[in-house]
């Protein structure tokens, strides 16, 4: 395995200090992706859609599993770059959400808590107008997944299984606009969507 040796001095001090970084070539190239992660335009269909204008504009609707699971094949990685996490594969709570994409779909609306993006610019295109709320397109720049990457990293290898069962799946999703917003709304809005108390199996209990 190939290495990368970093070396940086610091000012702080009247002698100044040498400091010495060593990580892998797996390492440097991680960082460099993230660093050149592309811009993502696409637009996004919604049903049963709805507007909060004040203070920043955030869209909000159901949107079929199949887009995002397209989204995702096409994109990768490259949709979670604001991300707290990436797509961490199939782990045990990711095989319960393709388990319901994969065998019932129609429940899978019910049972995820859905997907949160930030987008640069989002611009509602003709279709339905602003009155008619059952169907919206919105074309949206600078899309980034912010919360939801293992939602959307599942659908997408679901559906590379199985795509007329996945078709047939639903979930929320929030579309926030960054137009307007203060330079650390993005960072806030992550960190709040992915912080969250860990759940016990002691908390549940029998309705």
């Amino acid at each position: 395995m190939g290495f990368i040796i970093r070396i940086y001095s610091s000012r702080e001090s009247s002698r100044g200090t040498i400091f010495l970084e060593i990580f892998s070539l797996v390492e440097a190239h991680g960082a460099l992706s993230k660093s050149l992660n592309k811009f993502i335009n696409h637009e996004l269909r919604l049903t049963n859609w709805g507007l909060n204008e004040e203070p920043y504009k955030t869209w909000y609707g159901q949107i079929d599993a199949e887009q995002l699971a397209e989204l995702w094949i096409e994109n990768r990685e490259d949709l979670f770059s604001k991300n707290i996490r990436s797509f961490v594969g199939l782990t045990d709570v990711n095989d319960g959400i393709q388990d319901t994409l994969l065998h019932s779909p129609e429940t899978f609306l019910y049972l995820n808590n859905g997907v949160t993006v930030l987008c640069s610019k989002i611009q509602k295109t003709v279709k339905g107008g602003y009155s008619d709320k059952s169907v919206g397109d919105f074309y949206c720049e600078g899309i980034s997944i912010i919360n939801g990457a293992q939602t959307v990293g599942t659908m997408g290898t679901a559906y590379q299984t199985n795509s007329e069962e996945v078709k047939k799946a639903k979930v929320f999703l929030k579309l926030i606009s960054l137009e307007n917003c203060p330079p650390d709304f993005a960072l806030k809005v992550t960190k709040s969507t992915n912080t969250q108390n860990k759940v016990e199996n002691r908390d549940f209990f029998e309705f």
